[in-house]
């Protein structure tokens, strides 16, 4: 249709009498058309230049062109308009009857091409990186998120390179190709690619291999997904606890030792594990006798396959000036770290650490009472590391403890200086004396807990309790602690405000010269946001399980369904007598509502496409509130919270319906006859991408943290059997992430709960064009029908079905079968119907087959579930109707109708 809502029809050739009585039918049938009429060759040229046209209706003979010139004429000016012949002296109700139909086909083929616009779209702007490549690597196909996680500028550079060339070990690449070759699949293989600027990301990879018809691979078709903040949260996790563990050991060995040299050995060997680095070691400086600065390597640890450093001589003793390196003395002197890229250094300084195997190192100085003492070293020998903050604090705590050790007292100086070198470090440090009392925490404990050193000391460590542990586990720790172990463990502490956090911690006993324990030392890190990361990968890998289960149930079901429904459809039309139609009633009321069910599994699967648009979060509010507010008790009120300025979200307006029901339905449960439930939109996370943030707060009795923790999993409820499936809140957190969104909860027993959504935000929708009423198309009879199923109840009831509205029915198993059936007709079918999913050869494969054989033949693909990526490839091969099972006969019935008469 035109932008203005009009309907435009040219009428070309035939005699006057028949294009005049044409014309007042069509203007009778179409109101709103404009019809216009091209009497000779002038006349059409004229027409044509005049603007676009909807439906261009040309007759048969034509006395000054041939049909088909006259056709390529109306197309090579109006592509996108429906051309379609009149037979010679068809009456004004035949003629308005072929435009009908025509521009039926005309609306679908519209629709068609503004589908694939739409699935481009979603391609173009998934978050997740996808291709299509060849076997030796070419990239024939990528998104822009691909291009973006791969670090090059845009899809077009991608296309240019290979992405063999992107493995950072061939080795993965070799063992992806054994794995797809040998299963035709590959599922969540995690590897790690390079980008061309030398960092390293971590990605999930699945593919499968398209093969052509005698098995041999055309290409592989494949997502990415970044896992590098996973893997490196998970990395650093591991690292952490090591870490802790090796600083714990270092501090009481240093306290209880006459002399830190006996044990600076071990200690360097557990620091240089724990943080994963190929050599650490320790240069204490020396006088020289012209003021030039000297430092001399006494201790060393490396890692298998390491070369030694300590036995080069050029290091016995190191002279800063004469290597060029002067200014790094200077850095350490004032404290300062250093951090080194051997191939940013200039020569001849890169050469000299370049025959050592060193790529990078990190220099942390050693004071002793305000003096340079010396430095404490990681060096990064397989392959350059970039060093991070925490690292560094790491290696920087190290050395104040050694910095501490070195003076070889036990007095009250000693003590102190080893707890400013503790205040260093992120973790937090607690002493406490044996009764348990603490003695002194670091700045580290007043971030994490809130509570001042003032606060803190003279108190117990009870104060951080949250009453989540029992008593019997504290007293284990106590017991392990005072026979002299080292206790490692979890807690689950308060800070101060009230709220929880998850701790790691390694608490040890310090013991005097004689062997006494004297002190015991807590050395301890927040690892909340580590444990909500991991979490959220188990979630994650749920989802995807039960996502992949969901689709095939919905696949079978579906077709189950659409048995039972034809059935009861062909019943109904069988059956006179009344008292029989409240039964099947029942029967479509029942497969209607396992249609809904399968939906909603398909949406788990995610083999069902989302269709959004743009959603004010007032009116979904308000729609939700309409709904709710008649089934809630009386006592409770529900407040809607939303700014004077229109927010709008990208969503599916009717599932961010059912995630907001889900949430309003379980804040009713939690605060039974009164309280207040508010619904709240405001902006969300700066982007980009910008956000709109919901939140559904109620006054209810809230949750403790064990059920906080399953509260998104499936099959989890705390309600009393046969009150609650446990998959309420499964489906909003599977549906909000379906969106690219996010969910989180906040919750404390007895203070209520709020969820918050955060979904991304989206200009006002524009004003909606007014389209022109079309009478629905009048059902024709006639005409050969081929059915393609592998289920023989759904063959047979589209046979009779058919067969009873006056059509000649085929019917084929599989796609071999149809192709046989086929090969024996002089006459080909005009409409095939076909199922997507079929032993052999599947209905995807049989398309292809027929559009080589007949392009234009009209085909209506079935099935019980459609992947997006198959509603691409079917369009692209020109398949404009797809039913979904299980479907009504009626609408079978209108399909053919629409695409044969």
């Amino acid at each position: 249709m035109n932008g203005n809502g009009d309907l435009r029809i040219l009428l070309v050739g035939g005699d006057r009498a028949d294009r005049e009585a044409a014309v007042r039918a069509l203007g009778s049938a179409f109101p709103a058309a404009l019809v216009s009429v091209a009497e000779d060759p002038d006349g059409l040229d004229q027409a044509l230049l005049g603007g676009a046209y909807d439906l261009v209706l040309a007759h048969r003979d034509l006395p000054w062109s041939s049909l088909r010139s006259t056709l390529r004429a109306v197309r090579s000016r109006n592509p996108s308009c429906t051309v379609t012949r009149l037979p010679r002296g068809a009456p004004p109700d035949r003629v308005v009857d072929i435009a009908r139909r025509a521009l039926v086909r005309h609306a679908e083929r519209r629709a068609a091409r503004e589908r694939e616009a739409r699935f481009r779209s979603l391609f173009d702007h998934l978050p997740v990186g996808i291709y299509r490549t060849t076997p030796q690597g070419r990239i024939l196909d990528a998104n822009p998120a691909l291009a973006r996680l791969l670090g090059v500028p845009d899809v077009g550079s991608l296309l240019a390179a290979n992405v063999e060339d992107c493995y950072a070990d061939p080795a993965d690449r070799a063992a992806w190709r054994d794995r797809m070759e040998r299963d035709g699949v590959v599922r969540n293989f995690v590897i790690r690619l390079r980008r061309p600027d030398g960092t390293a990301v971590w990605v999930s990879d699945s593919a499968f291999a398209v093969r052509d018809e005698e098995g041999r691979i055309l290409c592989y078709e494949g997502a990415l997904e970044d896992l590098t903040a996973l893997r490196w949260a998970e990395e650093t996790l591991r690292r952490r606890e090591g870490i802790l563990e090796a600083l714990a050991d270092a501090a009481q060995r240093f306290l209880r030792s006459p002399s830190w040299r006996e044990d600076i050995e071990a200690v360097l060997a557990g620091l240089g594990s724990a943080a994963d680095v190929d050599r650490v070691y320790i240069f204490e400086n020396v006088a020289s006798s012209d003021g030039r600065p000297l430092s001399a390597q006494r201790h060393e640890w490396v890692r298998d396959g390491i070369r030694p450093e300590i036995a080069n001589e050029g290091m016995l003793p190191f002279d800063w000036r004469a290597h060029g390196v002067e200014q790094w003395a200077r850095a350490l002197e004032k404290g300062e770290n250093v951090r080194i890229r051997v191939a940013e250094s200039p020569e001849p300084v890169r050469g000299f650490l370049e025959a050592q195997d060193i790529r990078s190192i990190l220099l942390v100085p050693i004071h002793v009472k305000g003096t340079w003492w010396g430095f404490i070293g990681f060096n990064a020998c397989r392959e350059e590391r970039e060093w991070t903050a925490a690292e560094a604090d790491v290696l920087r705590a190290a050395a104040g403890i050694l910095g501490a050790a070195v003076l070889g007292r036990r007095v009250e100086e000693e003590r102190l200086l080893l707890s400013k070198a503790l205040e260093q470090a992120h973790e937090t440090i607690v002493i406490t004396d044996t009764e348990g009392t603490i003695v002194h925490v670091n700045p580290a404990f007043v971030r994490t807990t809130g509570y001042t050193a003032a606060e803190a000391v003279g108190r117990n460590p009870r104060i951080l309790k949250s009453g989540e542990q029992d008593e019997a586990f504290y007293r284990g720790l106590w017991k392990t602690i005072t026979s002299g172990k080292v206790w490692s463990g979890r807690f689950v502490n308060r800070r101060k405000d009230g709220s929880l956090y998850l701790e790691d911690a390694v608490i040890s006993p310090v013991r005097d010269a004689a062997g006494r324990i004297v002190n015991y030392v807590g050395v301890k890190r927040d690892v909340t946001r580590d444990v909500e990361l991991r979490r959220e990968l188990e979630r994650s890998q749920k989802l995807e399980a039960l996502g992949r289960l969901a689709g095939g149930i919905a696949h079978d079901m579906n077709n189950v369904m659409a048995q039972v429904l034809g059935a009861a459809e062909i019943l109904s039309r069988r059956i006179s007598d009344p008292k029989h139609r409240p039964h099947l009633d029942l029967i479509r009321k029942a497969v209607e509502r396992g249609r809904s069910i399968t939906h909603r599994l398909l949406l788990f699967s995610r083999e069902e496409g989302l269709k959004v648009e743009p959603v004010a979060a007032a009116e979904l509010f308000e729609e939700v509130r309409e709904v709710v507010k008649h089934t809630f008790p009386k006592g409770i009120r529900i407040v809607v919270d939303v700014p004077p300025e229109p927010l709008f979200l990208q969503a599916n307006r009717g599932q961010m319906q059912q995630v907001l029901m889900n949430l309003c339905l379980n804040a009713a449960d939690a605060m039974e006859d009164t309280g207040i439930l508010t619904l709240a939109a405001r902006p969300g996370s700066p982007g980009p991408p910008r956000m709109v943030r919901l939140t559904v707060s109620d006054t209810g009795a809230g949750m403790d943290r064990p059920t906080l923790e399953r509260v998104f999993d499936p099959f989890y409820t705390t309600k009393s059997p046969g009150e609650g499936t446990g998959l309420g809140l499964y489906i909003a957190y599977g549906i909000v992430k379906a969106h690219g969104g996010s969910i989180d909860v906040r919750s404390r027993p007895g203070a209520g709960t709020t969820f918050t959504i955060e979904l991304p935000a989206c200009p006002p929708p524009a004003a909606p064009a007014e389209a022109a009423e079309m009478s629905a198309p009048s059902r024709g009879k006639g005409g050969t029908v081929l059915v393609v199923d592998d289920e023989p109840g759904i063959l047979t009831l589209l046979e009779d079905i058919l067969r009873a509205e006056g059509y000649r029915v085929l019917t084929a198993r599989d796609g071999e079968a149809a192709l046989e059936v086929l090969s024996r007709e002089r006459e080909g079918p005009d409409l095939v119907i076909t199922d997507l999913g079929m032993p052999g050869m599947g209905g995807r494969d049989l398309v292809r087959r027929l559009r080589d054989r007949a392009p234009g033949l009209p085909i209506l693909v079935s099935s019980g579930y459609v992947e997006s990526r198959s509603f691409r490839e079917l369009s692209g091969l020109g398949v404009q109707t797809i039913l979904r099972k299980p479907f009504r006969l009626e609408e079978v019935l209108d399909a053919v109708t629409a695409l044969i008469g």
